[in-house]
C-alpha cells in the first residue's frame, strides 16, 4: 500500500549535554494564553534536569527582525512557569504564518551552559460544537488530504529540499491542512507546514491492536504505544 523504507531514513542528531543542569528534552512547552487589548501573553512552562538554583532561567521572544520582543528570568528550579507579554503581537495563521523565535537559556553570570532555539507561532485554537474549528477567533474549515511520509520517486528519506516544494505545491491547490499517514510527519515536513501555514493532523500508528500484516505495528502496539505517543506530543506541542 506504501513504502515504509527501513534503516535510517530522517534526520539524526547527536546532543553532547551539560554534566549538570540541563534542559530536559521537549522540555519547553508554550502556550498562547490570551490575545486582548493590543497584547499578546505567552506562558512557558521549562523542565529542568540536575536543577542549580544558582543558574538563571532566561526566556526571550524574537520577532522576524531579531527583535527581542519579550523577555523573563527565574532561577533553575525542576520546573519554572513564566509569563511572556507581547505588545501588538503578529498572530500565525494559514493565511499569514507569522513565526517568532522562541529562545532558551540557561546560564551561570554571562555563561550559556545550555540553550535552545524553537519557532513559535502565537495562535488562539479553539473548537467547540456552535462554530467548529476557529484560530485567532476566526472560523476555519480544514481542507486537504492525506500524504504518506515518502516522497514518491525519491524514496523514504527526509529531505528538506522536498519538503517545502511539497507543501507549497499542496497550498497552490488549496489545501490548509494535511494528515500524515501513517506516522508522525518528520522535521522537515513540519517545519515547511509552519512556515508556509499548513495545519498538520498528526497520525502516531497505522495499525493499533488490529494488524494488517504479520509482523506490522499490532504486534507492540499494546505494550509499547505511550513513549512514541508522548514523542509525539512533546516534539510538537510548540
Amino acid at each position: 500500500r506504501w513504502y515504509s523504507g527501513s534503516g535510517i531514513y530522517r534526520q539524526v542528531t547527536l546532543d553532547v549535554l551539560p554534566a549538570g543542569a540541563r534542559l530536559a528534552r521537549w522540555g519547553v512547552g508554550a502556550w498562547t494564553r490570551r490575545i486582548a487589548n493590543g497584547s499578546g501573553e505567552v506562558q512557558v512552562t521549562t523542565r529542568i534536569e540536575a536543577p542549580d538554583p544558582t543558574l538563571k532561567l532566561i526566556t526571550r521572544l524574537r520577532d522576524a527582525q531579531n527583535r527581542v520582543v519579550a523577555q523573563a528570568s527565574a532561577p533553575a528550579a525542576a520546573e519554572v512557569m513564566q509569563a511572556l507579554s507581547v505588545r501588538g503581537p503578529r498572530l500565525w495563521s494559514p493565511d499569514d504564518p507569522y513565526l517568532y523565535r522562541l529562545e532558551t537559556e540557561l546560564r551561570r553570570g554571562d555563561i550559556v551552559t545550555d540553550s535552545m532555539v524553537q519557532d513559535f507561532g502565537l495562535r488562539i485554537v479553539t473548537i467547540d460544537a456552535k462554530q467548529g474549528l476557529a484560530i485567532n477567533v476566526k472560523r476555519t474549515v480544514l481542507r486537504g488530504g492525506c500524504i504518506h511520509h515518502d516522497n514518491v520517486l525519491l524514496g523514504a528519506c527526509a529531505y528538506p529540499d522536498a519538503a517545502e516544494p511539497r507543501v507549497r505545491l499542496l497550498k497552490a491547490r488549496g489545501f490548509n491542512a494535511i494528515r500524515s499517514s501513517h506516522k508522525p510527519a518528520s522535521r522537515a515536513l513540519a517545519k515547511a507546514c509552519d512556515r508556509l501555514g499548513m495545519l498538520v493532523i498528526d497520525e502516531a500508528f497505522d495499525m493499533w491492536n488490529v494488524g494488517k500484516n504479520p509482523d506490522d505495528y499490532s504486534r507492540h502496539f499494546a505494550q509499547d504505544w505511550q513513549d512514541p505517543l508522548s514523542a509525539m506530543v512533546l516534539s510538537a506541542r510548540n
